[in-house]
């Protein structure tokens, strides 16, 4: 069995605009990920830009824990949308966000690591041995 399953890591290139769609207003948001290629000797490091949407409660967190700039892990398929215009057929690849995932950063003001509940647990304290009662 093929399965269409993406990960991309990559920086949000604007704040996302959370907009609500259709008769019963969905939770729709459309954004772009910045994603670092590979490093190639000689030349300079590019990014490739990807287009996301996510759908309900995943669209709605990320319009309140990302902003532009902000690193974010991102889980989704590949969908390629086709439209005409102009007598032309066009083709848009985008991936369709089914989850995504907190990634510290070290930038101040990265409102998604503040927001990540993991992120803000505390260390464990080392213990001795044979303080445990077992």
């Amino acid at each position: 069995m093929l399965r269409n399953h993406l990960v991309i890591i990559g920086n949000l290139t604007q704040d996302p605009v959370l907009k609500h769609v259709g008769e019963n207003r969905s939770s729709f948001l459309q954004f772009c990920v910045a994603v670092t290629r590979r490093k190639v000797k000689g030349e300079e490091q590019k990014p490739d830009y990807i287009y996301c949407k996510a759908w309900r409660t995943t669209a709605e967190q990320i319009a309140q824990y990302f902003r532009k700039g902000s690193l974010i892990g991102i889980i989704g398929e590949l969908r390629s949308d086709c439209y005409e215009k102009d007598g032309e057929w066009h083709t848009i690849m985008n991936v369709d966000v089914t989850n995504f995932e907190f990634i510290p950063s070290n930038r101040p003001g990265n409102r998604a690591a503040d927001a990540d509940p993991q992120s803000n647990a505390a260390p464990m304290a080392a213990q001795d041995d044979d303080a445990l009662p077992y």
